[in-house]
């Protein structure tokens, strides 16, 4: 298997995964009824908003199957990667071990409460979900996937 097929699955599992995930109700993993609280609009605006890049990222993989990256892709790509680690950082980890203002707990139990939570309480901080635990899985196969991609 080349490495631009690997990366074409890896990105495309993973955008498959966010689509699926803000899409159809598989509760407890997801909270659909919860997300619509904020009403279709934001929701679709959130869901775009998650997925367009992850499909700009596949489509270079796909426009340069087997052929080296552009420098415009190089660095497209690997901004996302990094951007999205900063924002996992500020949504999900940092307000895990650090703590959060009341009102983002408060939301993320709204919103995550009644999914499933793999790991452990550390007070009343926000937590990831089992569905963004799975999310961000995917994600770092998919960047291992791209620095192999890059690095051959």
């Amino acid at each position: 298997m080349t490495l631009s097929v690997l990366s074409i699955a890896a990105y495309s599992i993973f955008l498959l995964y966010m689509i699926v995930i803000d899409w159809i109700p598989l509760f407890p993993l997801n909270d659909l009824a919860a997300a619509q609280a904020g009403g279709f609009g934001r929701r679709l605006a959130s869901s775009l908003g998650n997925t367009l890049p992850v499909a700009l990222v596949l489509a270079t993989f796909i426009a340069y199957f087997n052929q080296p990256f552009p420098l415009w892709a190089t660095a497209y790509d690997l901004f996302y990667v990094v951007v999205f680690l900063v924002l996992v950082w500020l949504a999900w980890y940092g307000p895990y071990f650090f703590g959060t203002k009341s009102e983002r707990e408060v939301e993320a139990m709204r919103e995550y409460g009644k999914t499933v939570q793999c790991l452990p309480k550390r007070g009343n901080n926000v937590r990831p979900n089992l569905a963004h635990e799975i999310l961000h899985i995917l994600f770092i196969l998919s960047a291992l996937s791209l620095a192999l991609r890059l690095s051959a």
